[in-house]
């Protein structure tokens, strides 16, 4: 099936979010084979619907030379054959049949790359236009004379920090750190905020599009990447929690049609780590990332009683400070009952019966 169909049509059919899957990434192990199978892909191609008409819509196609589904996929084949990026610009030039000027055609060269790149590797380089939402990162490909995966490698680069002897116990959940260590989950579909605190560290970006990064294999992302991240939501949410309120919770933050983005439903079943899995060590692109939220875990910072009552990883100085708390308050009472005791008294004397 050839896909000549408007790039805004929607809603997009079964068939061809199959050919687009497969045209996307022809080297899938494991592609989609029946209606069923596409459930996993829905967060995606709510994000590639939303990204695609934006682009095209919301400037009336100004900064895009991408009208059909066809010529996201002719974008993507340069990319995954590693052209340099001012090669890719010449290739989408000779598609103005309208004599447009030179700046006209570089900007929509340009912003055509952009949108392929954050549907194809779900990274943002940049905005295509004004009217677009800026992400925290960007993935600079500034380098006229250089292929997109060494732009990639150059940004995703393992992390040099000594992981020590650290490990990752059950306890570390996003669940825990929202609860325990007050810190906001914000979703995100740039792969570039993964992890990533902002706001004072109050609020934690994390990508989601578990089903995106099982079709990773031989692409343009670094080796290894989109494996360990499918390792970091597994630490994040595990799915064998035997914590049946951060199940409910997960479950709660996946149905949750008031999330700015659609969550990949896939969240719910990612594969447990072994103990071995959960050093430091083990991790290399995200290492520094994760061992700063450690840090931030094993040293909470309570805001409220509530936290206080929640924490109970120290049990020995849980119940220290909650035997002192019920001390200090029976004190109180006990102290205010002889207050008034003794104000009855001295009522009583002066007004005797």
């Amino acid at each position: 099936m050839a896909l000549n169909f408007n790039a805004v049509e929607t809603p997009i059919t079964s068939e061809q979010k199959h050919e687009l899957i497969r045209k996307l990434w022809p080297r899938l192990q494991e592609p989609p084979l029946s209606d069923e199978d596409l459930h996993g892909w829905q967060a995606y191609f709510q994000h590639y619907s939303e990204e695609v008409r934006s682009a095209i819509v919301s400037d009336g196609g100004k900064n895009t030379t991408v009208r059909m589904y066809e010529d996201v996929i002719k974008i993507a084949s340069y990319l995954e054959q590693r052209l340099a990026k001012h090669i890719i610009k010449k290739e989408l030039f000779l598609l103005d049949t309208q004599n447009r000027s030179s700046a006209e055609r570089e900007r929509m060269a340009e912003g055509s790359i952009k949108l392929v790149v954050r549907l194809l590797y779900m990274v943002d380089i940049g905005p295509v236009s004004l009217n677009y939402i800026p992400s925290l990162t960007y993935v600079p490909w500034t380098k006229e004379n250089c292929d997109f995966g060494t732009v990639f490698s150059q940004h995703f680069q393992k992390s040099k920090e000594d992981a020590g002897k650290v490990k990752f116990d059950s306890k570390f959940s996003a669940y825990s750190l929202e609860r325990l260590a007050g810190i906001e989950i914000v979703w995100t579909n740039n792969l570039a905020d993964h992890l990533r605190l902002v706001e004072d560290d109050t609020k934690l970006c994390i990508f989601h599009q578990t089903t995106f990064l099982k079709s990773q294999d031989g692409t343009a992302l670094p080796e290894g990447l989109a494996e360990e991240t499918l390792r970091t939501l597994a630490l994040l949410f595990p799915s064998r929690s035997k914590d049946r309120d951060a199940q409910k919770w997960l479950q709660a933050k996946v149905s949750d049609k008031k999330n700015s983005v659609r969550l990949d439903s896939d969240l719910l079943n990612t594969t447990s780590l072994r103990l071995l899995d959960r050093k430091a060590e083990k991790f290399e692109y995200w290492r520094s990332e994760l061992l700063t939220l450690k840090e931030i875990f094993d040293e909470p910072r309570p805001t409220s009683i509530r936290r206080l009552w929640h924490d109970r990883r120290n049990k020995i100085q849980w119940a220290t400070f909650w035997v002192a708390i019920t001390i200090l308050g029976l004190t109180i009472f006990f102290g205010l009952v002889q207050s008034i005791e003794g104000a009855l008294q001295v009522e009583k004397a002066y007004h005797p019966v």
